[in-house]
């Protein structure tokens, strides 16, 4: 690991420095079709804003997708066991790789971070929870021994990766986990009983958030707010049902709420008191399943379904006006935009 300082950087250095020179190619949508149906497999495509055509980009025969991260003209997509890279200007698939228990992925600076967990055959077989794979061939590059639970979102600021350590699905706790630039951990915090269900980072300047989603059957989940220059971290408890977090904007952390989507105010640290976007019918059990915010024309995009029957998707603005819709499919679990120059 000594030459990882200078491969990894130590700043996530952002792509828009000016967005007049970007413009959206595709919402890229991964679905996973029809729950427990093995004749039903993963499908990749994209929706084009400007025409509103949705066209495939691939496939992966597998029954379920876990993510998707954008790197360039790269789409990297985590599908039950496997890890596959489909170049997004030729529609085609270009790497494959193996990997169980897949998780979360994360793309900084030509590598790939992928979280693991445990499944329905238990935990992973080589005890590791967090892996890091050469970008440009998926190749495997090292495995960070250190971290002993499931695993879940990563970020990378104030030289150091960041990673969600939510344990399984018995674990009343929510950890923290702070890597060097080399790999190594330095620490893994204890952030309590009230950060349970951690799962998804974001970053300011000056902090990092996570979301901690409301476990099974209880009645509130929290946002944890840790800061780089001190290391002083704190829980904001919210009695609301929470689930994944969107992204932040103008000191807004989006994130679904009460089964629709809501904000975290990060100058008041309160929860937004009406929905921004409502619940889409949970009580005939139709949910969100992904959600992902656009920044050049401050939308969001919300794929829906009910994972056995139907799926759809919805363009909402930021003051919750629903701006149009777009073909998603059944269980669209992974949203991710590709731009282009």
């Amino acid at each position: 690991m000594k030459n990882f300082t200078a491969v990894l950087g130590l700043i996530l250095l952002t792509c828009f420095e000016s967005f007049s020179q970007f413009n959206v190619d595709r919402i890229v949508i991964g679905s996973g079709g029809i729950y427990g149906n093995p004749d039903d497999h993963v499908m990749i495509n994209g929706y084009n804003p400007s025409n509103q055509n949705t066209s495939l980009i691939g496939e992966v025969f597998r029954e379920s997708i876990q993510d998707i991260v954008i790197a360039g003209d790269f789409a990297f997509v985590a599908a039950e066991d496997s890890i596959v890279k489909f170049d997004l200007v030729n529609n085609s698939k270009v790497a494959a790789v193996y990997e169980t228990n897949l998780s979360r992925l994360f793309y900084h600076n030509q590598f790939l971070y992928v979280t693991r967990r445990s499944d329905i055959n238990g935990a992973p077989a080589d005890g590791i929870y967090l892996k890091v794979f050469y970008g440009y061939n998926l190749e495997h590059f090292y495995d960070v021994e250190e971290i002993t639970a499931d695993a879940a979102g990563v970020a990378v600021a104030n030289n150091s990766v960041f990673v969600a350590v939510p344990g399984d699905w018995m674990s009343t706790e929510g950890h923290l986990a702070i890597l060097n630039s080399d790999l190594d951990v330095d620490t893994i915090i204890n952030l309590g009983n009230e950060a349970v269900g951690i799962s998804d980072l974001f970053v300011t300047e000056e902090k990092l958030y996570s979301v901690n989603r409301t476990p099974y059957l209880a009645t509130q989940g929290s946002v944890t707010e840790y800061s780089f220059n001190s290391g002083v971290w704190q829980n904001h408890v919210l009695n609301h049902v929470i689930g994944r977090g969107v992204d932040i904007s103008d000191n807004k952390l989006f994130l679904v709420q009460d089964y629709g989507i809501g904000y975290f105010d990060l100058i008041s640290g309160t929860l937004s008191e009406n929905l921004l976007i409502p619940d889409p019918g949970s009580s005939t059990s139709l949910f969100i399943a992904d959600a992902v915010y656009e920044p050049l024309s401050s939308l969001l995009y919300v794929s829906i379904t009910d994972y056995f029957s139907t799926g759809f998707g919805k363009i909402f603005n930021l003051s919750g006006a629903e701006t149009g819709s777009f073909d998603a499919g059944i269980s669209a679990e992974a949203l991710a935009i590709h731009y282009e120059i």
